[in-house]
């Protein structure tokens, strides 16, 4: 009698340490902004144009990424290069995704994924202010 309890507790230990390794990928820390980002004030001249992208982010990835939410950023003197390369340099094994392939013009933007979890970057002009939008629904993410 107390083999089979015994074995029925190993297996029901073992699941829940099969479930708890899947569900570990989601609970990773988003990687930092770059150094030269603030956070970006919640007023002023950027304001319609920034809350226009964010809703276009949502409206973009949150019905296809559960959890996904947005951080806004001022940038202080960085270029689109240096943005993608920090971001790319600390999303390592995730690739860039088909179905949202990267914006030209006066939005540069990329979209990395890995499994159901995403990492989108988009910086833009506001009305003279650089932002840098970030969504993902990977463990820190914010809410603006």
């Amino acid at each position: 009698m107390l083999r089979p309890l015994r074995a029925a507790a190993i297996v029901c230990l073992l699941g829940a340490v099969l479930v708890s390794a899947g569900c570990s990928r989601s609970h990773v820390a988003m990687p930092d902004a770059p150094a030269s980002a603030r956070p970006l004030p919640a007023t002023g001249p950027h304001e319609v144009r920034t809350d226009l992208m964010v809703a276009d982010m949502y409206a973009r990835y949150g019905g296809e990424f559960r959890g996904f939410s947005v951080q806004s950023y001022l940038l202080d003197g960085a270029d689109w290069a240096s943005v993608e390369a920090h971001y790319g340099a600390a999303l390592q094994g995730w690739r860039a995704d088909p179905r949202f392939g990267p914006r030209s013009g006066r939005i540069q933007a990329r979209t990395w994924v890995d499994g159901d979890r995403v990492l989108v970057v988009e910086m833009f002009d506001a009305e003279g202010t650089p932002v840098l939008l970030v969504g993902s629904n990977v463990g820190d993410a914010g809410e603006r």
